[in-house]
């Protein structure tokens, strides 16, 4: 049986009975048959209700909370089918005081967590297709299934749950400030693409990455030490503290990941053996489907893979090493289970369709990172970071 340690990251009112910040309005949480949980804090009471409605307020269920010594509370619903037209509000109240906490327009389908380093953090200003994207959202509406949703790090701020519309209003006018620009590019590309497959099923997506972040700051102290030849840093475990903890009561479709510059330069190593980034990766993919509130060994996990040239390219680099090597070892399956249940379509296919564009949204960029024209960068030796 899994325990689940309670994080509260941080709290987005002065309320004392409120959700975590991590939900809010329009968000999606995760659909059947996983249960998806709630938690937030509240100031000495113990008479705690929660209720989930339809926006037409049709009740649906009302239980009561979990609560903890340090006035944490949690609460997870029974599971609740996928639909893009049925929202939601979810109220905890206190009967004793009648204080009350709401959180409205809620979709339950699929939710997406994504994480590394600044491949994953790439903001969707620098991205050939952005304005393309803009267009399809605003004019066609497109893309209406999905909410985007993140923590700041060093490239992007933090982004409350949102709706494509509300993001990407203000990109043509302003889009330096643009919420959608400002979000991960790679993140809303996944879901973007799968839009496109799967248009009956609201996806959300958590970002939480770090540019210039190792795979050790991703992992448990703990959970390093499996490995042999793993970098010892100060900084080990400090982005599984405060970006993979806050999370892990947060029921989850899947995980996707990219990673792998900052550890090129260490040992590549084996999973087979246990030791270096081989291990480090095979490890992570273990870890987070074992301490996650009700993963599976086989949740899908996706992880694209770094480029074997360009300024830090490398045949044995990173992620590139340990992904060749996995799709000859039984351990394959952690690599190849983004099985997107989601469509009829065969596995192999998805996979295939996303990467390719994936690889099509991203901008072409030569050596520095400084943006340019395929053409500019003929002479140059360059780089497609997608």
């Amino acid at each position: 049986m899994k325990t689940i340690i309670l994080f509260i990251l941080s709290i987005a009112s002065s309320s004392s009975l409120t959700f975590n910040s991590t939900f809010g309005s329009y968000m999606i949480l995760q659909s059947e048959p996983k249960q998806a949980c709630v938690y937030g804090t509240y100031d000495e009471s113990t008479n705690l209700t929660l209720s989930l409605r339809t926006s037409e307020n049709v009740d649906i269920l009302k239980i009561v909370p979990q609560t903890y010594n340090s006035n944490l509370w949690k609460a997870c619903m029974k599971p609740i089918p996928a639909s893009i037209s049925t929202k939601y509000n979810i109220t905890i109240s206190d009967d004793n005081s009648n204080a009350s906490s709401t959180i409205h327009s809620i979709l339950f389908g699929d939710v997406w967590y994504c994480a590394g380093q600044s491949n994953m953090a790439l903001p969707l200003l620098h991205t050939l297709s952005r304005n393309q994207t803009v267009s399809s959202i605003l004019v066609s509406d497109a893309y209406s299934n999905i909410r985007i949703h993140g923590i700041a790090g060093n490239m992007n701020p933090d982004q409350p749950w949102i709706t494509p519309k509300d993001a990407a209003s203000s990109c043509t006018e302003t889009p330096e400030t643009c919420p959608l620009f400002k979000y991960s590019s790679t993140c809303w590309y996944f879901a973007q693409s799968l839009s496109e497959l799967v248009t009956d099923r609201p996806i959300g997506m958590i970002h939480t990455s770090f540019g210039g972040s190792t795979i050790e700051q991703w992992l448990d102290n703990a959970t390093i030490s499996t490995c042999r030849n793993a970098t010892i840093d100060s900084s080990n475990a400090q982005w599984h503290e405060e970006r993979v903890l806050p999370y892990l009561s947060t029921s989850l479709k899947g995980w996707i990941w990219y990673q792998g510059e900052n550890d090129m330069h260490g040992v590549f190593g084996n999973s087979a053996l246990g030791y270096g980034y081989g291990c480090l990766m095979s490890t992570l993919v273990k870890s987070w489907r074992s301490i996650w509130s009700q993963a599976k060994e086989d949740d899908p996990f996706g992880i694209v893979t770094l480029a074997s040239s360009g300024s830090e390219g490398g045949r044995d680099i990173g992620t590139y090493i340990f992904f060749k090597g996995s799709a000859k070892r039984s351990e394959s399956s952690l690599i190849l289970s983004l099985s997107l249940s989601l469509s009829l379509l065969p596995l192999s296919l998805i996979i295939i369709i996303i990467i390719i564009q994936l690889f099509l949204h991203f901008q072409v960029q030569c050596d520095g990172h400084k943006p340019q024209t395929t053409e500019s960068c003929q002479t140059m030796r360059c780089l497609i970071r997608f």
